[in-house]
């Protein structure tokens, strides 16, 4: 049977919601491989052995003259610098690039906010489970800084350029889809429907002090989304995280702990996030306590600010 590597949309779609962690990684020459050309066997197996993939699947071939026309798969000439390359074997005979290859692959034909989201998931510590795709705990795939070193070494590749405009906007640490989603409606800039706020850090540790240890159990408390030299933290409140009375009473701990500390707290609900008018008063709060008044620089900024939420997943709600 010949081999199938996955490309861009495929892999990304793997890694999005497949166990990766302790996939081996392999050297291969694909450009002197015969073998790397797909048929109706090697497609069949592939939605076998991974039923939940997206179709059409996208698959790299090593030059034009391996394509084929086949029906449910798409084939994708590789870049010369992806010829000699490492790929994950997901199992016998199925490959994928790097995350941070798959991601420029898939790049070419993307809405920039889109992008940038997708990057920041990728960067994020949390995958989909299919079918339902509910969120869960695991290491980060790649960084933002990993994507910009995969910018410099393979120029070739089509997605490079929205890639490269997406890069210096892409946020590391996310814990959720939402959490990612919050963080870059505060930071991004207005043309791209953001509030253009400074760039916080993602899931931050903060180390209890002395006046603080007495309120709480922990040495530590993690903040969702955290302006550290101000002091300011945002927490997004999930109806699917916070179920329980005991989790109740740990958040109310966390706040209080936090505030001895003097930290300002700013919990988000799941409605105000799907609000744009809720959204704008927690945007005006970020403002105040940041000493950075709301400017906007463009004039359709409602019309940009509801095309990101649409990019992120996130309803228009008034």
């Amino acid at each position: 049977m010949s081999k199938l590597i996955l490309w861009g949309l495929s892999a990304l779609d793997f890694y999005q919601h497949g166990d990766f962690a302790s996939l081996p990684t392999l050297w291969l020459d694909i450009a002197h491989q015969e073998d790397i050309a797909p048929n109706a066997a090697a497609v069949q197996y592939l939605e076998d052995r991974l039923p939940w993939l997206s179709k059409p699947f996208h698959v790299i071939v090593p030059s034009r003259q391996q394509k084929r026309n086949l029906k449910d798969a798409r084939c994708h000439v590789a870049e010369e610098s992806l010829w000699q390359n490492c790929y994950l074997r997901i199992e016998q005979g199925l490959f994928a690039p790097s995350p941070e290859i798959a991601f420029l692959q898939s790049n070419w034909s993307r809405d920039l906010a889109e992008v940038i989201f997708k990057g920041s998931a990728l960067c994020g510590t949390y995958g989909l489970t299919p079918p339902f795709d509910t969120v869960f705990n695991r290491p980060a795939l790649t960084s933002s800084e990993r994507i910009r070193e995969a910018l410099l070494a393979h120029r070739d590749i089509r997605g490079c350029a929205m890639t490269r405009r997406a890069a210096p906007w892409i946020l590391n640490n996310a814990a959720s889809p939402r959490e990612a989603a919050l963080a870059l409606l505060m930071t991004l800039p207005n043309h791209l429907g953001g509030y253009h706020f400074a760039r916080p850090t993602l899931n931050y540790s903060i180390e209890l002090t002395s006046l603080a240890r007495p309120l709480s159990r922990k040495e530590y408390y993690v903040a969702d989304v955290c302006w550290p030299a101000q002091r300011l933290v945002l927490e997004y409140d999930s109806d699917e995280r916070h179920l329980t009375s005991e989790q109740l009473q740990e958040d109310a701990v966390k706040r209080m702990a936090l505030q001895a500390m003097n930290y300002r707290i700013i919990t988000v609900g799941r409605l105000q996030l799907n609000s744009v008018s809720e959204t704008r008063k927690i945007a005006l709060s970020v403002a105040r306590i940041l000493g950075k008044p709301i400017r906007f620089r463009i004039g359709d900024f409602d019309a940009k600010h509801k095309h990101l939420r649409a990019a992120m997943g996130l309803p228009c709600w008034q």
